[in-house]
């Protein structure tokens, strides 16, 4: 690796505990498969919408190149098959601690209250993988943007390897990983009051937020120099924009803000 694989973490989680084997093989999922990589725990949480678009959000962040076992070693052999041509048949046949695969992230999560994010929200996570216990991880966590931080970091945590084209761990298993914000406020300031921007530019700049755990977005929307935002109770208001083109619809500012939602920004 280029980087330490501890440190490829951003943020570092607040406790980490890595094993000796190295050799894990992460089991992507194909568009025919009936089981998706990322799952919850019970049925009460396949109703949480905010989890289901973070899990297929998250699917193509992780797998983004198609991958020589993708959907093999769900059901079937096949994933011991691909893990004993990569390192030899003797970890397998012959005992040597090592190999293994993972085909899915079980997500739970206590409470699934889909709820605005606020100061108070517990974000905490914890994130176990462990092949002596089958063939899935966990993520469990108290609220639903808890799950969201384990997600990312998890995301973190597989690379790509062209060479065998597999999906593979930077960190050694058994892992596990505690982990909890150290600050409730991590936020960014965006002012589109002096520089407007489009709402597909807050989109992205929210992903990016995602990625790095932060969980305010700042919009610093109006100020003397523009007021772009719509008020249809007052209809002059927005005339004070930049131009007739830079302003915001009250419909895209909800859809800013329920952007921000999903991804335990607020």
């Amino acid at each position: 690796h280029l980087i330490a694989p501890v440190s490829a973490l951003w943020p570092l989680p607040s406790q980490i505990s890595e094993g000796e084997n190295h050799d894990l093989l992460i089991i992507p999922p194909t568009s025919a498969s009936s089981t998706p990589f990322f799952r919850v725990a019970s049925e009460r949480l396949g109703q949480v919408q905010t989890l289901q678009d973070a899990f297929a959000r998250y699917t193509e962040l992780t797998f983004p190149h198609p991958a020589s076992n993708a959907g093999k070693g769900r059901g079937d052999d096949s994933g011991s098959a691909i893990v004993g041509r990569r390192l030899g048949q003797s970890h397998i046949a012959g005992g040597v601690s090592g190999g293994g695969t993972i085909n899915g992230m079980v997500i739970k999560v206590q409470d699934a209250s889909e709820e605005a994010p606020q100061l108070d929200t517990d974000e905490s996570y914890s994130l176990t993988i462990d092949t002596q216990h089958g063939n899935n991880g966990f993520i469990t966590a108290p609220t639903i943007y808890g799950a969201l931080r384990g997600l990312e970091t998890f995301s973190q945590l597989v690379h790509f390897d062209f060479d065998t084209a597999t999906y593979q761990l930077t960190v050694g298993v058994p892992l596990s990983i505690h982990d909890a914000p150290r600050f409730p406020h991590r936020g960014l300031m965006v002012d589109t009051a002096r520089h407007f921007l489009p709402v597909t530019t807050l989109k992205h700049a929210l992903d990016s937020m995602s990625y790095a755990k932060l969980n305010v977005l700042h919009w610093h929307i109006s100020d003397t120099q523009s007021f772009p935002m719509q008020f249809i109770s007052r209809p002059d208001l927005w005339s004070g924009a930049h131009s007739p083109r830079e302003r915001y619809l009250q419909a895209e500012v909800r859809d800013v803000v329920e952007h921000a939602r999903k991804r335990g920004i607020r």
